[in-house]
C-alpha cells in the first residue's frame, strides 16, 4: 500500500526514540529554531476491534446482509421500529414475508445490494486499518538552551480500491487539534524524543472516507452513504407495498420510511463521530540516515493505535514504516 523511496540508503544515524510518557515537562516555550523534520507514515493495524465503538460501526454495516432476505428484511425491521403504536404491532406478523416482498423491489434498482452491504462494512474496516499520516516535528531551543519538540499532525490519506482522500488538519477543525509539545534530546546524530500520544480524529476521518472512497468504491454511481440508504428504502413504492399488506395509510408509512432511512444514515454517523475523542496514536521508533544526511529510513513505528477509552492495537513495525525529512526551521 505505502512505497516510496526512502526505504533505501544507509548512513549516519538519526535515531527517534519515543518511550516513557511524553508531555510538556522539562522545558519551556522555543525562542530559538534549530531544525524541523516532515514525517511520512503507513500503518496497516492487525485488529478486529470487535467490542469497540468502531466495532459497533461495522457491525450495524453487516446488519444489513446477515438475513438471507437483507437488506429488504433490514429495511421493513427499520420501517417497522418507525411506525407509531399500535400500527408497529399490527405490522410485526409480517416483517418475514414483507421483508422478501422489499427485497425483491430493492434488487430490481440495486442487483447486487447485499454484496455492497457487505463490501461497505469491509471498506471501511480497511480505512480503519490501513492509513497514511503526513506530521510535522520542530525542534527548538528554549531560553535555557534545552531542546524543546513539537509534533503536529498535517494530514491523514486513505486509499482503497483504486481511490484515495488526503484530509488536512486544517479541513478537521477543531477535530484536528494534534499537536503536542514534547522535550527532546539531542546528541550528535542522535534525537530521543519520549513518547507522546498524538491525537487522532478517527471517526470524522472515517466519516469523510465513508463517502468520499468507500461508497464511490463499491456503489459508483452513489457518492454518499446516505444515497445508498435512500436507494436501498425506496420510500414511495415500499410505502405503498406496506401500507396496502398491514392497512395503514400510504402517507404515515411513507413518514415511517423516510424516518427510518434517515435514521440509519443519522446513526451511522453519530457513531463514527463518537470515536474522536478517544483516537489516539502512541508512537516510539527508529530512524537512520540516507548517505546525504537530511532523508532517514525509519525502522517503523511501535506503539499503540487508540480507537475507543478500552479499545487499542499495538503497532507492529513491520507494518508501520516511516520515514523523516530534514527541513527548515519554519520561524
Amino acid at each position: 500500500m505505502f512505497h516510496s523511496p526512502w526505504y533505501t540508503g544507509l548512513g549516519l544515524a538519526l535515531i527517534i526514540a519515543l518511550s516513557g510518557c511524553g508531555g510538556d515537562e522539562g522545558v519551556g516555550d522555543p525562542v530559538q529554531d534549530h531544525t524541523a523534520y516532515a514525517l511520512q507514515s503507513a500503518f496497516d493495524v492487525q485488529s478486529d476491534f470487535g467490542d469497540s465503538g468502531l466495532g459497533s460501526v461495522l457491525n450495524m454495516l453487516k446488519d444489513m446482509s446477515d438475513h438471507p432476505d437483507d437488506p429488504g428484511r433490514y429495511v421493513i425491521e427499520q420501517i417497522v421500529d418507525a411506525l407509531p403504536v399500535p400500527i408497529s404491532w399490527a405490522a410485526e406478523p409480517f416483517i418475514g414475508s414483507l421483508g422478501k416482498e422489499i427485497n425483491a423491489l430493492i434488487y430490481e434498482v440495486a442487483p447486487t445490494a447485499a454484496d455492497d452491504a457487505k463490501a461497505l462494512a469491509e471498506g471501511l474496516s480497511q480505512a480503519a486499518r490501513q492509513f497514511e499520516l503526513h506530521s510535522n516535528l520542530e525542534v527548538g531551543l528554549d531560553a535555557e538552551d534545552r531542546f524543546t519538540g513539537k509534533h503536529a499532525l498535517q494530514s491523514v490519506t486513505y486509499r482503497y480500491q483504486g481511490r484515495s482522500l488526503t484530509v488536512t488538519a486544517a479541513e478537521l477543525g477543531d477535530n484536528a487539534k494534534a499537536t503536542v509539545r514534547i522535550p527532546v534530546q539531542i546528541e550528535g546524530d542522535l534525537l530521543t524524543i519520549p513518547e507522546h500520544r498524538l491525537q487522532l480524529p478517527i471517526g470524522t476521518l472515517l466519516d469523510k472516507t465513508l463517502d468520499a472512497v468507500v461508497v464511490p468504491s463499491v456503489v459508483e454511481d452513489l457518492s454518499s452513504f446516505a444515497a445508498v440508504i435512500d436507494r436501498w428504502f425506496a420510500c414511495t413504492r415500499v410505502a405503498a407495498m406496506v401500507s396496502g399488506v398491514i392497512g395503514a395509510g400510504d402517507a404515515e408509512v411513507l413518514s415511517a420510511c423516510l424516518k427510518g432511512s434517515g435514521s440509519v444514515s443519522s446513526k451511522l454517523h453519530d457513531k463514527l463521530l463518537a470515536l474522536d475523542k478517544d483516537g489516539a496514536l502512541r508512537l516510539h521508533g527508529t530512524a537512520t540516515a540516507n548517505a546525504n544526511g537530511s532523508d532517514y529510513q525509519g525502522s517503523g513505528w511501535s506503539g499503540r493505535y487508540i480507537v475507543g477509552k478500552d479499545a487499542a492495537a499495538d503497532l507492529d513495525p513491520q507494518r508501520c514504516p516511516f520515514s523523516a525529512q530534514k527541513q527548515a526551521a519554519s520561524r
